[in-house]
């Protein structure tokens, strides 16, 4: 099924729902921080960096065997809380990569 989805709820201009795929018997994904899943390798994607209230620090469209790079990169930021993965042709909501919290 292709269903829409709220990926970016916040107050502002960059508040977003877009296209996803849904297929019959999927699993929950499993939470990764600070990291693509490795299925998102063989993809062209746009990577989208939003600091904690949802606003827009930096974005990229690469290939995904540049992507983890990527990811470290933007995460060098020490603002960027979250970074949105898009398929970059079609624009679908593949994932969210959260920073992962300080320790201590």
């Amino acid at each position: 099924m292709l269903l829409t989805f709220e990926h970016h709820d916040c107050d502002g201009p960059y508040r977003a729902s877009g296209p996803i795929f849904v297929r019959e018997g999927a699993a929950r994904a499993p939470t990764l921080r600070n990291r693509l899943p490795s299925i998102l390798g063989t993809r062209h994607l746009s990577l989208r960096a939003y600091d904690a209230d949802g606003w827009m620090l930096q974005a990229r469209v690469l290939e995904g065997r540049d992507a983890e790079a990527a990811v470290q990169e933007l995460f060098g930021d020490p603002r960027v809380a979250r970074i949105h993965a898009h398929n970059a042709r079609y624009g679908c909501f593949l994932c969210a990569i959260e920073r992962e919290p300080a320790e201590g």
